[in-house]
């Protein structure tokens, strides 16, 4: 978990400075790494599984989107198979398969887009793609680069703070006991 934390730092850090520099249209590859991310950012743990959502609405700038006109539809294809693998090696639920939609946003930039996602009800009776009334959508995460923040290093003393040392310690619990945290 640290080092997913530490590599999505990196990953940022890197997508901010050179998006900056290079703007260039949104990749596939992008679009399936930031669908995924949102994916693990909207799960839900119920009694005993994990359930995410199963409609992402991507929304892309004029430009981009129109780089995807000729093969939109295989690439929705290929990005919902990328999310239903996605599921599947974290043990996630869906309520269906994966489904992406994509759209037209004329206020995004070339280079960004957005992301809302959903958990749509499977349920034929009530029409294939209607949402559960009781869930809300989640917001709408808009992609775009970032510039950099100048930062420079100083020490623990110099921000008033003492050095020292921290201790994790780890406690087995015996399957099907309580664990209580308080003592």
């Amino acid at each position: 978990m640290v080092l997913r934390a530490l590599e999505h730092k990196i990953e940022s850090l890197f997508e901010g400075i050179f998006g900056r520099a290079f703007r260039t249209n949104v990749q596939p590859v992008e679009l399936a790494r930031k669908l995924a991310k949102e994916m693990d950012d909207h799960r839900t743990v119920s009694v005993s599984r994990v359930y995410v959502p199963n409609e992402y609405t991507v929304y892309l700038s004029p430009a981009d989107r129109e780089q995807f006109e000729t093969y939109e539809e295989n690439l929705r294809g290929e990005l919902q198979e990328y999310l239903s693998e996605h599921s599947r090696r974290e043990s996630y639920a869906l309520l269906s398969s994966p489904r992406v939609l994509l759209e037209t946003d004329a206020d995004l930039d070339v280079g960004e887009f957005g992301i809302a996602t959903r958990m749509v009800h499977p349920d034929r009776r009530r029409g294939e793609g209607e949402p559960v009334a009781d869930l809300e959508p989640g917001a709408t995460m808009i992609y775009k680069p970032q510039a950099p923040v100048p930062t420079q290093a100083v020490s623990a003393q110099e921000l008033g703070l003492e050095p020292g040392n921290v201790f994790v310690t780890f406690e087995e619990v015996a399957p099907g006991r309580l664990y209580d945290a308080s003592g």
